[in-house]
């Protein structure tokens, strides 16, 4: 079967020549360490509720024998603003931090997730290292967020059991990179979640009842045009785009990372990273004061920074051929369904595909 390529360049014939691993193990503990540093200068008091923790709580739950879903939310022993809205597998994942002390779980947690980023990001080059001085990375380091470790799961196959712990933005990266090892990865742990606790699946799609803010970005003033990605189809970047447009996900900055998948130069990354830092900017110069609900933050969010982050990503996918390497089982499934869709794989002069 062939795999979609990471090297979705606009203008380059063939992919580029990543750098030497030992460089790229350096870079993921200088990544590692620039989390931990963000955590430690920026992590607010202790007792700030950071996203983690609700996982993290859940996990020692599930250790002592309870229900998760019934030790998390307004009233529950652990006070949250929601009833626990991540599916087993999150909690899972959150279960070897749960040894730790919270404090050290979330340094633990934005470490391991930063280095995986940052070898991740390397794959085909540094332009996209741009992501660790964007406002999305440091709001998302700061609050404990599992976009950082999401977005490295979708370069990497052996990480693609974590893209179960949020299945929206999961589902959107597996659309862009649709990898044989990422599918068996996350049937394992769906599988170990069902024999654990049978009936999460049901408790969590109750939980998600209350979660009325949370929106895909097609939705908002703007997004429909997110839609034109799918004029190429054939990216990888494209689907992305297309997929996350569709995609019910909270619209905040630290949502924003997956996009760093679709620059292709230091130019583009560059572009991106400051579009993150202006779109803060005028998030935090518009509103003052106290918000009245998440439904209006998240709204306001959206209003801004899909004019100001996601339609300029979606420029950059524009600006390229509708050409990529797509796996040989969605292309034929494909052909089936429309016979002929615009676009072709790139083959290289021998004949070959890039991903054989």
């Amino acid at each position: 079967m062939n795999e979609p390529s990471l090297n979705a360049t606009p203008d380059s014939a063939a992919p580029t020549k990543p750098p030497p691993l030992w460089i790229r193990g350096l870079i993921a503990l200088g990544a590692g360490a620039w989390g931990v540093a963000l955590v430690l200068m920026r992590g607010g008091d202790d007792r700030d509720m950071k996203d983690l923790d609700q996982a993290w709580y859940a996990a020692r739950a599930l250790i002592a024998g309870g229900n998760p879903y019934d030790v998390v939310g307004p009233g529950q022993a652990f006070e949250w603003g929601w009833p626990l809205l991540y599916p087993l597998p999150a909690v899972l994942i959150a279960v070897p931090f749960s040894f730790a002390n919270l404090p050290l779980a979330r340094l633990l947690f934005v470490a391991i997730s930063s280095a995986l980023l940052g070898f991740a990001f390397t794959r085909h080059g540094y332009h996209r290292l741009l992501v660790f001085g964007s406002m999305a990375y440091l709001f998302a380091a700061v609050v404990a967020q599992w976009e950082i470790l999401l977005s490295a799961a979708a370069i990497l196959p052996f990480a693609g059991w974590a893209l179960a712990a949020k299945p929206n933005i999961g589902l959107a990266l597996l659309v862009a990179y649709p990898r044989r090892q990422a599918f068996i990865a996350l049937a394992a742990i769906l599988t170990l979640s069902i024999v654990l606790m049978p009936g999460w699946p049901l408790e969590w799609w109750k939980a998600l009842d209350n979660a009325s803010h949370i929106r895909p970005p097609v939705t908002y003033a703007g997004g429909i045009f997110l839609l034109l990605a799918l004029l190429r189809w054939r990216r990888p970047e494209a689907r992305l785009l297309a997929a996350l447009a569709c995609t019910p996900h909270n619209i905040a900055l630290y949502a924003l990372i997956p996009l760093f998948l679709i620059p292709a130069t230091l130019g583009e990354s560059l572009i991106l990273a400051w579009c993150t830092w202006i779109a803060k900017l005028i998030l935090d110069a518009s509103h003052h004061g106290p918000w009245e609900s998440y439904d209006q933050m998240f709204a306001f969010n959206g209003t801004f920074l899909v004019p100001l982050v996601y339609l300029p990503a979606l420029i950059m996918v524009l600006r390229r051929p509708n050409e990529g390497d797509v796996p040989d089982w969605v292309d034929r499934g494909l052909r089936k369904l429309f016979l002929r869709l615009p676009g072709r794989n790139r083959v290289l002069r021998s004949g070959t595909s890039h991903a054989q």
